[in-house]
């Protein structure tokens, strides 16, 4: 398919000219930036929100494994086993 307005070639499922932006079908041009639009990014207080809440998890965990670690040596010093 040609351009009417540039003369560019373009394929024929083409909704609109890449060189010029004529619209091959009216209203092409809002339906596609509405399927191409990208997701939303995060912002960087969210990002580090949610590292920090994952290196807290993290921590807790492993402070977790030491005590039942330590108590379970300790347990069995204690008792002698």
């Amino acid at each position: 398919m040609k351009c009417p307005q540039c003369g560019t070639e373009h394929p024929p499922e083409t909704y609109f000219c890449f060189q010029c932006g004529y619209e091959f079908v009216p209203g092409s041009r809002a339906a596609f930036a509405h399927q191409q639009a990208p997701p939303p990014k995060q912002s960087v207080g969210g990002i580090l929100l949610k590292t920090c809440l994952g290196m807290i998890a993290v921590g807790v965990l492993l402070l977790i494994a030491a005590y039942i670690l330590l108590w379970s040596i300790c347990g069995r010093m204690v008792s002698g086993s």
